[in-house]
């Protein structure tokens, strides 16, 4: 009866040591200096003598100031939302500059489906895009759609001048001035002085280095001028703006 009472009395001192809700710490299972298991409700190791009360359960969040922070980020992201709003979507970075170069086609840069397209406007719009990367010097795109734009070229069941054109000035591009030239054979073929060819032997043979072909080609294009513009070709309406800036670039009128 004695020891029960003994018994009772400490465990009532323990509980009046410990403050209301307080959660005991939780012992490491392991001594974190040498690895020793610990012993049961073990303060120290009992091989080292480190501490193991400090390494206790990992801190736990309390839901208000769980909440207190959420509140704080949500906020944050209402006010800089706003601001991108209010500024009308601007952020500040300038959009690139439009090509002014002769070879740029028109429409050039306009978002089309594709598979909608017939075999030939899906090939054209190839090209153009292939021309305005190169215009703006972004090789690696126009690198990597030109074998597309010739393959779509080569699905077309009939091809007219224009199109022998598009596929030389993007052979131009890729750096294959032998398929340039088989162009510019295949559009004379037909047509000897067409202004087109003639252009593309042009533009071939400066980018290869040949001075004397380009001089060629060009009092070429000087001397048939007038009488193929009276042909009044299609594809010449469509490259107006090209036709007349290489003659002015090598004839001055």
């Amino acid at each position: 009866m004695k020891q029960s009472k003994r018994q009772a009395r400490d465990r009532n001192r323990k509980a009046k040591k410990q403050s209301p809700g307080a959660v005991p710490p939780t012992a490491a299972a392991y001594c974190p200096s040498c690895g020793t298991p610990a012993q049961p409700d073990a303060r120290f190791c009992y091989k080292c003598g480190t501490n193991l009360g400090q390494f206790s359960a990992p801190r736990q969040w309390h839901a208000p100031t769980v909440i207190l922070y959420a509140v704080i980020a949500l906020g944050v992201v209402v006010v800089a939302a706003g601001a991108i709003f209010m500024s009308g979507g601007n952020t500040g970075l300038a959009p690139p500059p439009p090509s002014v170069s002769r070879n740029t086609p028109q429409g050039a840069g306009q978002q089309v489906d594709i598979a909608s397209m017939s075999p030939r406007e899906a090939a054209d719009r190839l090209f153009n895009r292939v021309i305005m990367a190169s215009e703006q010097d972004n090789m690696d795109e126009a690198l990597q759609f030109a074998p597309m734009a010739i393959q779509a070229y080569e699905r077309v069941a009939r091809l007219d001048a224009d199109a022998h054109y598009h596929m030389g000035l993007v052979y131009a591009v890729m750096g294959d001035f032998d398929s340039v030239r088989n162009q510019v054979a295949t559009i004379k073929q037909y047509t000897p002085n067409h202004l087109l060819g003639l252009i593309l032997e042009h533009d071939a043979a400066e980018q290869e280095g040949n001075p004397f072909g380009a001089a060629r080609a060009a009092a070429a294009f000087t001397e048939a001028y007038d009488a193929e513009i009276r042909a009044g070709r299609p594809e010449y309406e469509a490259h107006r703006n090209t036709i007349e800036a290489f003659r002015t670039e090598n004839t001055g009128q």
